[in-house]
């Protein structure tokens, strides 16, 4: 988990985060992760955190649905 204002894309500060800017949806495949899981997107939502991963392939940044307008929310 790193600083959400390091990771915010300049993009959004121009134009608003949509839905259309959704590519992954993440949930715990194991019901027994389903706490760990909650606990982890409560500290990104009541915190000014986001989660970020570095692959071979490029750079992964994870927001909460709570960064889009509430209809988006999930």
């Amino acid at each position: 988990m790193v600083s959400k204002a390091d990771l915010w894309p300049e993009y959004f500060n121009t134009s608003e985060a949509n839905v259309d800017d959704i590519e992954l949806f993440f949930f715990p495949l194991e019901a027994r992760h389903q706490e760990k899981f909650d606990r982890l997107v409560d500290d990104m939502i009541g915190g000014v955190y986001a989660l970020r991963a570095l692959t071979p392939y490029g750079e992964l940044l994870v927001f909460t649905s709570t960064e889009l307008p509430l209809p988006h929310w999930n």
